[in-house]
């Protein structure tokens, strides 16, 4: 007879105390709520026979012509070795994790490479163009097709063009040699799979 462990499982990507003071006491909780479970823990550290047989996997995906063509042309006319990737999850529509999110957080990091240009992708208008006001034409974003706010909520977000410039951009997003991402939004960690793992990716 097949037996199964109780098991409850989190990831943590980073080693800031932000997120390793969470889980220990996610821990501790877990031991006084659920005492006869198991809590794992999986960091980056993902065993390179499991990550090639995802990698195996994401190669069998091809964009569409129309994709391909804008993640071609879109890469070779904006990156270099100088191009950081930034990915920005405000939260702006989900109330509960905006605590999550921080300009301050992405600051410091940036603030440290005067040298860098930054490509970004957000969930939120706001976040492009509060960077666009620090850093300046040192920030390149892709053209989302389309009018006005590309935010939730907006009409744009309820299109066909909407989810293919998604996908776009997520390809674009793991291009780059340096990625800093948002904590626990899985776009980021999409683009580093679809990119074969080949960015050092940072949780801001």
């Amino acid at each position: 007879m097949k037996t199964f462990k109780k098991v409850i499982s989190f990831s943590i990507w980073g080693d800031s105390p932000f997120y390793c003071q969470g889980a220990i006491r996610n821990a501790e909780i877990a031991k006084e709520i659920y005492p006869d479970w198991e809590v794992w823990f999986y960091v980056n550290g993902i065993p390179n026979d499991i990550k090639e047989s995802y990698i195996e996997q994401v190669r069998k995906l091809k964009p569409a012509k129309y994709i391909q063509e804008q993640i071609d042309s879109f890469s070779s006319e904006n990156f270099d070795e100088n191009t950081v990737s930034v990915h920005m999850r405000s939260w702006a529509d989900d109330a509960r994790r905006q605590c999550l999110f921080s300009f301050e957080n992405y600051f410091k990091y940036m603030d440290e490479m005067p040298d860098k240009n930054f490509f970004v992708c957000a969930d939120h208008q706001s976040c492009i163009d509060t960077l666009k006001e620090r850093y300046g034409d040192r920030v390149i974003d892709y053209p989302k097709r389309g009018e006005g706010d590309f935010s939730p909520g907006t009409h744009y977000m309820s299109t066909l063009e909407a989810s293919q410039d998604a996908i776009i951009e997520m390809y674009l997003l793991g291009m780059n040699p340096t990625i800093l991402g948002s904590y626990i939004s899985t776009f980021v960690e999409v683009g580093w799979w679809l990119n074969e793992c080949k960015g050092n990716v940072i949780i801001v």
